[in-house]
């Protein structure tokens, strides 16, 4: 720092060796603190760019986003800020060459009958037999408070 701001160009009438030393410290501590904020800012931005291509990715019903990702031609994109161009082309030719990595447009063929964990109804007997409680104790409660 102390070539960009130097001793020559501090010193003249009335400047004393401990005015230009403050002038010095102070110019380094706003350059360590530039420094800081433009690296947090690089950051940031690669972050938001990041966030960008893995949401177009997630849109785009990539299964594997990191798989996908790697596919990625960064060299056809170009960054404008936080703007990503070139990314849509991009995710076109991998769906293209690589369809395997991404869910189908259309619905798949299930056959036979699917179940879950539990039937419909014992979800909603106990549904029902809570509302059911419920509404006891509030009849038990009114009649022992009246």
């Amino acid at each position: 720092m102390e070539d960009m701001l130097s001793r020559d160009i501090l010193e003249g009438p009335g400047t004393d060796d401990e005015k230009i030393g403050r002038v010095i410290s102070e110019a380094e501590k706003l350059r360590s603190e530039f420094d800081a904020v433009k690296k947090d800012y690089e950051e940031l931005l690669l972050s938001v760019r990041n966030d960008k291509i893995h949401s177009a990715l997630k849109n785009a019903g990539a299964k594997s986003i990191t798989a996908v990702e790697a596919l990625l031609d960064r060299e056809k994109l170009s960054f404008d800020g936080i703007e990503v161009g070139g990314l849509d082309e991009e995710i076109a030719r991998i769906k293209n060459e690589n369809d395997f990595l991404f869910d189908s447009d259309s619905m798949p063929y299930v056959v036979g009958e699917t179940k879950g964990t539990e039937d419909s109804n014992s979800a909603v007997r106990r549904i029902l037999g809570l509302f059911l409680c419920t509404r006891i104790l509030l009849w038990l409660y009114f009649i022992v408070n009246k």
